[in-house]
């Protein structure tokens, strides 16, 4: 399927004026964030605003942010960026940057990065990765690839990275345009939501689950429903399943945040962090039991057009609670 370049969502960003004291990230969307178990630490790279793309590498204990590395991988946005619990590293792949799109795989071993040879899925965008616990893969799905600088392929073939190989385990995918992926702990399966293909491609559409068994893609929701999402909204563990955070481009005012419970979505009636936004990314800290939300920008939201996001929330599980006003 060739999708017109112009309907993919390029990042247009601005700076942010709030300062805060002590070490911060700045502002940014397009980031990307994991956990890291052994050291305890929400892990968060790369992004970008109006002014320039970042390669900065930082990590949030709960209390504060701590620049870990500004060298390794390049400076890029629209990365998958997911925690290998077997190996105990952090492994990036790809990314877009002001030259074009990137095919590297890069992991972070808490102390140095290293980037990984071999040949893997190929130059894509707005692809969408999760790192399966139980088989000790990190699974990556689809993406666009650029065909003659106007028209883009949506790609549906699932990889796999063991830590030497990358392998290509599906070519066929589902008929529906992803939205995000992550672990989901009590299914013991890495899933993705995916929003319906046919319906129109202007403001939210509704969405469905799969999940990954490792040869191919499982249906979970019986049809098409709640949530109904813009494009690439992050999802992750939380304290009692998964959360959905929605930006809500199209929506007004008001983000909101979807809950996985007994199987089905629920929005939450909690209210969302604001300003309201879009390219934010989230992990999910097991050691504290919350989950940890970092930037974004306003989108085209009326009369916030283009500002950029640098504060840091948290998801208590029944709340979110503003615990860094960034700069």
């Amino acid at each position: 399927m060739r999708i017109p370049f112009a309907l993919v969502l390029v990042l247009a960003l601005g700076a942010a004026q709030e300062t805060s004291p002590g070490p911060s990230p700045d502002a940014r969307g397009g980031h990307a964030m994991t956990y890291d178990p052994p050291r305890g630490v929400t892990l968060m790279f790369g992004g970008g605003n109006r002014e320039r793309a970042f390669n900065d590498l930082w990590g949030w204990d709960g209390e504060r942010w701590s620049l870990l590395s500004s060298s390794g991988p390049s400076a890029r946005n629209s990365v998958t960026f997911d925690y290998d619990t077997r190996r105990k590293v952090a492994i990036l792949v790809g990314g877009r940057t002001s030259e074009g799109l990137l095919e590297d795989t890069w992991e972070w071993d808490g102390q140095r990065w290293r980037e990984r040879a071999g040949r893997g899925p190929g130059v894509r965008l707005h692809h969408f990765a999760a790192y399966d616990e139980r088989r000790g893969r990190l699974v990556l799905y689809g993406g666009l690839k650029p065909l003659d600088g106007r028209t883009l392929e949506r790609l549906t073939d699932t990889w796999e990275w063991d830590g030497a190989t990358w392998t290509r385990r599906d070519a066929r995918g589902i008929e529906a345009f992803p939205s995000s992926m992550t672990y989901d702990d009590r299914r013991g399966q890495v899933v993705m939501v995916a929003v319906d293909a046919t319906s129109p491609p202007d403001g939210e559409r509704p969405s469905a689950m799969w999940g990954w068994t490792g040869d191919a893609w499982s249906r979970i929701s019986e049809r098409f429903g709640d949530p109904a999402l813009s494009p690439s909204q992050p999802m992750t563990c939380d304290p009692d399943g998964l959360l959905l955070l929605d930006g809500a481009m199209h929506k007004g005012s008001t983000a909101i945040t979807w809950l996985w419970r007994n199987g089905r979505w629920a929005a939450s009636g909690a209210a969302a962090p604001t300003p309201q936004r879009v390219s934010h990314a989230m992990a999910f800290d097991r050691r504290r039991n919350r989950v940890v939300l970092f930037g974004g920008h306003a989108g085209f939201m009326p009369g916030r057009s283009g500002e950029m996001f640098g504060d840091t929330w948290e998801w208590t599980g029944a709340a979110w609670e503003r615990v860094h006003p960034g700069r």
